[in-house]
């Protein structure tokens, strides 16, 4: 177990810098000289992960920490096993349930696995039905359940090549001090100003605002 661990990677163009992120708690397992990762961010509020909107430069906080993993000198021969929220407090008690139960449910990791099973039960034994996991079971025959969130290899790779290259898009911007206003508004919802403390004395204007299509991860936009 590692927490809080400071993981910093260095970029050259167009501008010399880090890019640098504090992960709350990554568990490793070395075998046959390959570093088994796993990576979780602890939550007090709102727990959920969406890939959906991550190619708009939204919701990158795991993604991120993916990112940084695998490019990381920390580790040798990385493959992450899964990436996940673990939410710290509950709002509500069911008189109906036990305390201890309801206190398993919750602490019960929000995320997404890597869809092989033979390296994800080194991370989690109870896979099949899990007690770690949310959203996690196999089916009768052996298979992860549609509901199941698993990823290929190839999907985590492409969520390393979309918060690459929205870092990248991030240095490009710094250097032609473009900081351009224009929060991303989905469903009628602004995504970007809900928590932003400057939100009262910002000098966007309708113009700015830029609507998004919703969005599949791995497929099209919906009309």
């Amino acid at each position: 177990f590692l927490y809080e661990q400071e993981v910093k990677i260095n970029f050259e163009k167009p501008l010399k810098l880090y890019f640098k992120g504090f992960i709350d708690k990554i568990m490793y397992y070395v075998e046959n000289d390959i570093t088994y990762v796993s990576i979780i961010d602890y939550k007090t509020g709102n727990a959920d992960i969406n890939l959906n909107n991550i190619e708009f430069g939204l919701s990158l906080q795991l993604p991120v920490y993916l990112y940084l993993i695998k490019h990381t000198d920390i580790f040798k021969n990385v493959v992450v096993v899964g990436f996940y929220l673990q939410k710290l407090l509950h709002e509500s008690v069911n008189a109906k349930d036990s305390y201890y139960d309801i206190l398993k449910n919750e602490l019960k990791l929000n995320g997404y696995s890597l869809n092989q099973q033979s390296i994800l039960q080194k991370f989690d034994s109870t896979y099949e039905n899990s007690k770690i996991i949310k959203s996690i079971k196999t089916t009768k025959t052996g298979d992860f359940q549609k509901r199941s969130k698993v990823l290929s290899v190839e999907e985590m790779e492409k969520i390393n090549k979309i918060v690459e290259t929205k870092i990248q898009d991030a240095i490009n911007m710094i250097a032609k001090a473009d900081f351009k206003i224009n929060p991303k508004i989905q469903n009628n919802k602004n995504l970007s100003c809900t928590y932003c403390e400057f939100e009262d004395c910002c000098f966007k204007k309708a113009s700015d605002y830029v609507y998004l299509a919703k969005k599949q991860f791995g497929g099209e936009n919906d009309e």
